[in-house]
């Protein structure tokens, strides 16, 4: 059931209005512009009342979904809180709704969480460990990553981050990772891991770092559909890793020496970069 078009209309109209322009320049207005979606009246009055540290040290703490928005969205947009399978099976032709769910959770918790700062950096980090939902079923998989990976690590420890983006089912099908083996490595995930995620275009690597990243996280898949009935440790769309289609055997990446064996390798990149 996505928001409809009426809902959607209800939310926006809590949006703050253009009318509404206090001086720029003031501390008030700077933090909640740094820091938020910008003040709404109600909300700059808060905050020129409690002050602008006070607002910081409780934006800092709240490090977090606002609880009572979340039930908001549970009941407007249940597919943000379903797993991958049952949006894979009871969406699978109707991925429009599920695109709808995606960005008008977005616009809700943006204009009324409490939690601004939280909303900023899931904004940031959405944009940083950027997934294309177009991509075929991309889609589906996108809600667990934006649930599960962005938003419990929004303001926690990069290398948390970093480790579940790389065991997400979105991030390793979007970056071909899925399919990428010993035999037939794919340097898609790899390559953005240094360029993108870490270290950046000039970031002192080299294309040898990059193959050798790549191998480190063959075997780092997801369970598609059509294991749905060999398997039942894991469900669909969940991260599973292959240890026969993983390239074992010496690596080394920005001149250290991995493991060499199992999901060590990839885990030894992550600790290495982060």
């Amino acid at each position: 059931m996505a928001l409809s078009a009426t809902q959607l209309g209800t939310v926006l109209a809590q949006a703050p209005s253009g009318a509404f322009s206090p001086d720029t320049r003031d501390p008030v207005s700077h933090v909640l512009n740094r820091m938020g979606f910008g003040p709404t009246p109600d909300l700059y009055e808060y905050v020129n009342r409690i002050g602008v540290d006070a607002y910081i040290e409780e934006q800092l703490a709240a490090a977090g979904d606002d609880a009572v928005l979340e039930q908001l969205i549970e009941r407007r947009l249940p597919i943000m809180n379903m797993t991958t399978a049952d949006i894979f099976e009871r969406y699978r032709d109707k991925r429009g709704d599920v695109v709808e769910a995606l960005i008008g959770s977005t616009l809700i918790r943006a204009i009324l969480t409490a939690n601004q700062l939280h909303e900023v950096m899931v904004h940031f980090w959405s944009n940083h460990f950027n997934i294309y939902i177009n991509k075929e079923a991309s889609v589906f998989l996108k809600v667990a990553d934006d649930r599960d990976v962005i938003r419990p690590h929004a303001l926690g420890k990069f290398r948390d981050l970093l480790r579940a983006s790389a065991t997400s089912p979105a991030m390793l099908f979007y970056l071909d990772n899925a399919q990428s083996t010993g035999q037939e490595p794919n340097e898609n995930y790899g390559r953005e891991l240094l360029e993108l995620h870490t270290l950046g275009v000039d970031g002192g690597y080299t294309e040898e770092d990059v193959k050798q990243a790549a191998l480190a996280f063959t075997g780092w898949s997801i369970v598609p559909p059509r294991e749905l009935e060999a398997r039942n440790d894991v469900e669909v769309g969940e991260f599973l890793f292959r240890g026969r289609a993983h390239a074992n055997g010496p690596k080394m990446v920005l001149g250290v020496q991995l493991p060499g064996n199992g999901m060590a390798d990839g885990e030894a990149v992550i600790d290495l970069l982060a």
